[in-house]
């Protein structure tokens, strides 16, 4: 972050001033609050977060000696420890640390924005003309030409009935509305000091019911999450919400991951490839969004996540009604949500043994396709770029493996077909000028997990390098993988020059240090080996 110019930051409390001395006639945020353009509550947050944001930028400019805004991870951790940072168990120092920056920067980010807004509802040629193109729904509710609001006795409801919340969000999604800064508030305020979360049979309905659709479900997400009302309805988000994960894998916190993750997954509706087939097939997707914003909820507690995730889960369903089945395949979902990534991208996929023990582990069709959307939803919520081609090939690979061993599917390809195809594709590739008894012999051994996992112009390249070995010697060749940031090492040899040599190889490679992600031997004619 940088503590001047993001989101939240110094810039934005210059906004308000800025606005309020061009509205108002006031900059002082003392002065803003006088004259009834900031509330009490909003000109003490924010005089708190311009204090903690100032101590903060000094500190960074005195230690670099210059003028230094970015709160670099190196820095964060100097600074949790320079402020004896102390989270609960399981929580580092810095993640406490970067919780509350954020939950300070997400204070001025909602009072700048809301500020701004409320200015100009109250300004323009839509505030005269608004009463004219004004009807109300139900006596509660006022829908003008660009924003939704709540009469007096609307905003006792909303205030109270988080049944009322959710009909508010429900017209604001029907009408394409924005909800009116005076009820937005109103509903903020009630919701943070709310001390019950008890939730009505008819506010788990509507929950319920806005999950099962795609639309602009990410974006509704947010504003309840914004409104402190969607801890209301799931409780452990409020545990998540600017909660950090201080590595280098994750970019976001917790909270925003979760809705991310939701966000990814509604965008597949318009994907082309088999994850957007996946994901328009499902016929009732609440239980995968369900899932999607609870998967990661069990993390900052000293236990493994999925184990906390999988206790969240079923109290979850319990609060909300769902059914014994349902209640069963979302805490699953949950609980094995990293299931497919950790199948697919660290074990040999080669193994047809692979397939069959995921699908016994899954149990059904409906379970995997939910499982393969919320993996890859997952991925992609992670950060830019995290869900690649390759990855994204790999888990539709192991799902419709798996798929077929779960359904008998009568569409499945013809192994031993595809396999006879691969070898005359190779064998046109030698071309006939080259094509001799070496090379049926050793083109006729090949595996069918090479032949249908490799290439065919790899394993030509390979089968080349191979033939050029001198007899009783061995040779060895690498290439980078670029999307995988790994490297494939190819030894080729013959059984009699070195027995015992894949063992031997990985044992080297293990003791310089090197992670084997995946491992292969493959006895070809004339007891030629790759390995």
């Amino acid at each position: 972050p940088n503590v001047k110019r993001s989101r939240g930051g110094l810039r934005d409390v210059q906004m308000v001033r800025w606005v309020g001395f061009a509205r108002y006639g006031h900059s002082e945020l003392e002065s803003l609050f006088r004259t009834g353009a900031l509330t009490r509550d909003d000109r003490n947050r924010l005089l708190k977060s311009v204090e903690y944001l100032l101590h903060l930028r000094n500190e960074l400019h005195f230690h670099a000696g210059k003028s230094q805004d970015l709160l670099t991870r190196d820095e964060q951790v100097r600074l949790s420890e320079l402020y004896k940072c102390e989270g609960p168990a399981g929580v580092l120092p810095v993640e406490q640390f970067m919780r509350d920056y954020f939950e300070y920067t997400g204070d001025v980010r909602y009072i700048a924005a809301n500020f701004v807004a409320g200015v100009r509802a109250r300004t323009g040629l839509v505030t005269k003309v608004a009463p004219l193109f004004t009807h109300r729904v139900d006596q509660d509710f006022r829908v003008g030409p660009v924003h939704i609001g709540a009469t007096r006795v609307g905003l006792q409801k909303v205030t109270s009935d988080l049944a009322e919340v959710m009909r508010i969000m429900q017209l604001a999604n029907l009408y394409n509305k924005r909800i009116d800064h005076h009820t937005w508030e109103a509903i903020r305020n009630a919701m943070v000091q709310r001390k019950t979360n008890d939730i009505s049979p008819e506010a788990v309905e509507r929950f319920l019911s806005l999950l099962s659709q795609p639309g602009r479900l990410g974006a509704l997400l947010r504003r309840l999450h914004e409104l402190r009302v969607l801890e209301k309805i799931l409780p452990a988000m409020q545990h998540a919400r600017c909660r950090v994960q201080f590595n280098d894998y994750h970019k976001y916190t917790i909270d925003e991951h979760s809705l991310r993750a939701v966000e990814r997954a509604a965008e597949f509706l318009n994907d082309p490839r088999p994850i957007g087939d996946a994901y328009r097939d499902l016929k009732d997707k609440r239980l995968l969004h369900l899932a999607l914003l609870l998967h990661d909820l069990g993390k900052g507690y000293e236990e493994d996540h999925s184990e906390v995730g999988r206790r969240i889960a079923a109290e979850t369903a319990r609060r909300l009604g769902l059914s014994t089945r349902d209640t069963e395949t979302l805490s699953f979902l949950v609980h094995k949500h990293l299931l497919m990534p950790h199948t697919a991208f660290r074990q040999d996929m080669r193994d047809e043994s692979i397939a069959v023990r995921l699908a016994i582990e899954v149990g059904s069709p409906d379970v995997l396709q939910m499982l393969y959307i919320l993996s890859c939803a997952d991925l992609a919520a992670v950060g830019p770029g995290v869900l690649n081609d390759w990855k994204l090939e790999l888990l539709t690979e192991l799902y419709e493996r798996t798929r077929r061993v779960l359904t008998s599917d009568d569409k499945a390809y013809d192994k031993r077909k595809k396999v006879d195809e691969r070898r005359q594709v190779l064998r046109g590739l030698v071309g006939p000028d080259q094509l001799d008894t070496w090379w049926d012999d050793q083109i006729a051994s090949l595996p069918s997990r090479m032949l249908l996992t490799d290439s065919p112009e790899l394993i030509r390249c390979d089968l080349e390098k191979l033939k050029q070995v001198p007899e009783g010697e061995a040779a060895a060749w690498a290439r980078y993988i670029d999307d995988r940031k790994v490297t494939v090492f190819t030894v080729g040899t013959s059984e009699r020059v070195a027995p015992g040599i894949f063992h031997r190889l990985t044992g080297s490679l293990s003791a310089k240090g090197l992670q084997i992600l995946s491992a292969e031997i493959a006895t070809l004619a004339d007891n030629l080996v790759l390995d």
